[in-house]
């Protein structure tokens, strides 16, 4: 009896739950940091899918590959200016949103309101191809 009593002691219980805790977040983390690329290509496929399912491009069960492929074929990338409404030089497709709000010459702050881009980045559909 005198034995289990120093084995239950408060300090060797707080020693096992901040050990488990840091094993637990230590998991944790590692799954998050490992799964990350897998979230943002699921990420970049629903934006894909969801402008395929607005441009009437999407069949119901349609597979990863061929969203990729039908995207790819069928959409594309351009910036418009929202201030011309003209399209404007540049690459879509590395278009940075949150980097383009900072940007004092690509983005304006009207009176009392957060900052409006400038520019957009619309998926366009391709026109003059084959079933377009």
């Amino acid at each position: 009896m005198a034995n289990e009593a120093k084995n239950d002691s408060i300090g060797k219980t707080l020693l096992v739950v901040l050990l488990l805790c840091l094993v637990c977040s230590v998991v944790v983390a590692g799954a998050a940091v490992g799964l990350k690329s897998k979230q943002q290509e699921q990420k970049l496929l629903d934006k894909q899918r969801n402008i395929l399912d607005v441009a009437g491009l999407l069949t119901p069960g349609m597979p990863q590959e061929q969203v990729k492929q039908t995207f790819g074929k069928r959409i594309e990338p351009r910036l418009l200016d929202l201030n011309s409404g003209e399209f404007v030089a540049g690459n879509a497709t590395a278009f940075d949103l949150p980097a383009a709000l900072r940007d004092d010459s690509k983005s304006v702050a009207p009176a009392g309101q957060s900052r409006l881009c400038r520019y957009q980045a619309p998926q366009q559909p391709r026109r003059n191809l084959p079933g377009a």
